[in-house]
């Protein structure tokens, strides 16, 4: 797990993204970051009980705009990452096939993320 920062309140993190090498800014929140934004709060959560990491902040950085998303962990989201992270390393061990596709997420995987930030620059 690879955050890109911290926050003061050291009870998030922060996650950079530079959509279209800087050129545009995302619509929506960019659904393919998930995984990796829940499993890095996840993970520093389970690895040091002195942290309480609540959310994690992904910012879409271009030089004209600045967009930030906050997500909030999910207890359900973080069971079926487990669910398919121990599937994926049952695999690497040779102690079963890998599954075609990970097991979906049932719940409404978005519920917990809200824009928080949008400043065009006008640079």
């Amino acid at each position: 797990s690879t955050p890109d920062g911290m926050t003061i309140d050291k009870k998030g993190l922060i996650e950079v993204k530079c959509s279209s090498q800087g050129n545009s800014n995302y619509d929506e929140f960019p659904k393919q970051y998930l995984p990796q934004i829940a499993g890095q709060l996840m993970v520093l959560n389970m690895s040091d009980p002195d942290l309480d990491l609540e959310y994690v902040d992904l910012v879409n950085w271009t030089p004209t705009r600045t967009k930030i998303w906050r997500y909030t962990k999910d207890a359900d989201y973080e069971k079926n990452l487990i669910q398919n992270l121990e599937d994926y390393s049952q695999a690497l061990l040779g102690n079963k096939d890998l599954p075609k596709k990970p097991i979906a997420y049932e719940g409404n995987a978005i519920k917990n993320i809200k824009l928080i930030y949008d400043e065009s620059n006008n640079v």
